[in-house]
């Protein structure tokens, strides 16, 4: 291999960060882009060799004296220096001569790189005169009518709209598109059939007074095969007046007889699309919340039960859809359910229904799980460690049990970093992402593994994984602050978001109203700014700080680790908590009711007051925490007696989640192992 790309003469070509490291500076994707459209692509080549050896021949220190170019190549050399090309990308360019020549006449589409008819043996070309192939779907999702939103339209707008329709139906099947594919179709049986009697009433009318045969005529090969009963061509023919009836009445409303077959396919057509919108909106149900917050509602900060069962960290704190249990993960291997309903005061001890832990593995830690719910009463609970093992339990009657295993090869996929489930009617997705760029996802119904992806290892390490509850795409977010999102039905990445300072992306989740938007905590700061996929703009910025609003160079250790976004009748709100020890509630619609929900054990009584306040900068919208001096009152002087022992955090919240019972409750879990719930 060449070492002219690598800036190291020895480098270690087993290890793909260490050789992507190694590499030169590539060429700018807008001059190699460039260079592709270039009319004279031989003409660029040989002034880029002339100048290479130009420099070649030029003595250190010296300036090269390139010859004229003519106004085409001048205008050429302009764009790319625009570009940021310089002389070294003019020897890189150089080197891929014969590579970029090959893509150009591909994109050109030469004549040398097109195989005509009997060029070869063995070849023919399918595409050639002839039928154009006929359409034969019904789409499960069909447009609404139109017809009382065109009422005050023009008639251009009409013959407009009727002849873009006309166009748009020329490949379908003239039966098909009647039965599925036009408006037409949609009128009742009762309205054709009038309008059928109408137009034989009259057509006999003037049967009589022409003293003509009979003019309608059907036969049963017709009525068999579902074609159109209309007038004989050849006794219309020879009557201009009947012509022109036929013409007005069979044109617009044609009598159309179908066999039972067609019938039947018709009623089976209009069935699944009622199914299919029922359980398209059951998923959407399944895939978010069932039982939203009260309009209005907010957390008191009122602790309501500690649970102390965990024995080290906790990771992940994840709520059935139905919220009538909630589980934890933790670093002591264990996993433990809860029930909701216990929390609420009416039991004297607040216990775990049932723990969870796989002896096969001893030393294990559980550093994330999952609910996984499709349509119907099944329950399953999946969990992954840090070894590459992923557990599977199924809940029935309130009670888990192990139901199988799945491993992960670790040398080569590395450690599961998040997980995720969705259902799509067809399949149960079990998708999870690995340290070393794997999605991968894995059909619970089967238990096969569906679709594997690969995310690009220059985009940096996957820290968080997300994917929408629509579930058309998911998003990843990488320790070199890269936010990439990729479209589940072509298995493509779409687009990728960077992080302004490149800070590690330490959590993401969707937003649960609008289609496009990504929410990510980043490292410092605590800050989590909310990302259009669409236009790659940054939205909003939460920013609890006392560093400058979306600084550069300055920034806090502190991190925001939990994250929880909820939305009610009339607000959205988010649920945070991080290393500072605090838990807050951010109130994205009404910045300034935001507050601290839970602060630190370590913080003091007399704390200083907090407000918040949204502001533009550069553009985006900025949540700011500001700290002020609170004044003395009564209430916070000096008692007599021991003081109440503090409610909050000892330790760094690892997550934080909500679930609702009787009422709304706000769970916290810290990295000493202690879970707390609030009211």
């Amino acid at each position: 291999m060449s070492e002219d790309p690598l800036k190291a003469k020895s480098v270690s070509f087993k290890t793909l960060i260490f050789l992507l490291n190694a590499l030169q500076d590539p060429i700018p994707r807008p001059v190699f882009d460039y260079v592709l459209r270039v009319v004279q692509p031989e003409r660029l080549f040989d002034i880029l060799r002339e100048r290479q050896y130009m420099r070649s021949i030029i003595r250190l220190g010296h300036q090269t004296n390139y010859s004229e170019l003519d106004e085409t190549m001048s205008q050429v050399f302009k764009k790319l220096s625009s570009f940021g090309m310089d002389e070294s990308h003019e020897d890189k360019i150089l080197a891929m001569k014969d590579y970029v020549l090959k893509l150009h006449r591909n994109r050109a589409g030469s004549v040398e790189t097109k195989l005509e008819v009997g060029d070869s043996p063995g070849r023919f070309c399918i595409v050639g005169p002839g039928k154009s192939i006929t359409r034969r779907h019904a789409e499960l999702i069909k447009q609404k009518d139109s017809k009382q939103q065109g009422m005050d339209l023009t008639t251009s707008s009409r013959s407009s709209k009727k002849a873009q329709l006309k166009e748009q139906s020329v490949n379908m099947n003239s039966e098909w598109k009647s039965m599925f594919g036009s408006n037409e179709s949609d009128s009742s049986t009762a309205s054709m059939s009038s309008k059928a009697k109408t137009l034989q009433k009259t057509a006999e009318s003037l049967e009589k007074k022409l003293n003509t045969s009979q003019i309608f005529s059907q036969t049963s090969s017709s009525s068999s095969s579902g074609s159109f009963v209309t007038m004989s061509q050849s006794q219309v023919s020879s009557e201009g007046s009947i012509r022109s009836l036929t013409d007005k009445g069979s044109d617009k409303n044609p009598i159309t007889k179908y066999n039972n077959c067609k019938i039947a396919l018709r009623n089976i057509v209009h069935r699944k699309r009622e199914h299919y919108s029922a359980e398209s909106k059951d998923l959407l149900e399944i895939a978010w919340e069932r039982r939203p917050p009260p309009t209005n509602w907010k957390p008191k900060g009122l602790l309501m039960a500690q649970l102390q069962e965990h024995r080290a960290a906790i990771n992940r704190i994840q709520v059935s859809h139905d919220h009538a249990f909630f589980a934890s993960a933790s670093n002591d291997g264990t996993v433990k359910l809860w029930e909701t309903e216990k929390l609420e005061g009416n039991s004297v001890a607040n216990r775990s229904k049932q723990t969870l832990k796989n002896t096969s593995l001893p030393g294990e830690k559980v550093k994330g799980l999952v609910f996984c719910e499709a349509p119907g009463p099944s329950l399953s609970l999946a969990s992954f460690t840090d070894l590459g093992a992923i557990h599977i339990y199924k809940i029935e009657t309130g009670k888990a049990s192990w139901n199988r295993d799945l491993s992960v090869d670790k040398p080569d996929y590395g450690n599961i970093v998040d997980m995720s489930f969705f259902d799509t009617g067809v399949q149960s997705v079990l998708s999870y992402a690995t340290v070393n760029g794997f999605l991968v996802g894995h059909d619970l119904r089967t238990n096969k593994e569906v679709w594997k992806l690969r995310n690009d290892p220059k985009a940096g390490l996957i820290t968080s994984f997300a994917v929408h509850h629509s579930q058309c795409w998911l998003a990843v977010g990488t320790s070199s602050g890269t936010h990439v999102c990729w479209d589940m039905r072509f298995q493509l990445p779409i687009n990728s978001i960077a992080h302004p300072t490149g800070a590690r992306v330490r959590r993401l989740i969707m937003h649960p109203q609008e289609q496009s938007w990504l929410i990510s905590a980043t490292q410092g700061n605590n800050e989590v700014s909310i990302w259009d996929v669409e236009t790659g703009a940054r939205q909003k910025v939460l920013w609890a700080s006392p560093t400058p609003t979306l600084s550069l160079n300055q920034a806090s250790h502190h991190s925001v680790y939990g994250l929880h976004m909820a939305v009610t009748d009339t607000n959205v709100f988010m649920l945070t908590g991080g290393s500072d020890m605090r838990a807050r509630f951010w109130d994205l619609s009404h910045p300034a009711n935001s507050f601290i929900l839970a602060g630190a054990a370590s913080d003091p009584v007399q704390q200083t007051g907090v407000n918040y306040r949204a502001k533009l900068v550069d553009g985006v919208e900025v949540i700011q925490e500001l700290y002020t001096k609170k004044q003395v009152t009564s209430d916070d002087a000096p008692r007599r007696g021991p003081e109440p022992p503090p409610q909050g955090h000892r330790d760094i919240i690892s997550d934080i989640n909500l679930c609702q019972s009787s009422q709304c409750m706000v769970i916290t879990g810290s990295r000493d192992g202690v879970i707390k719930v609030w009211k």
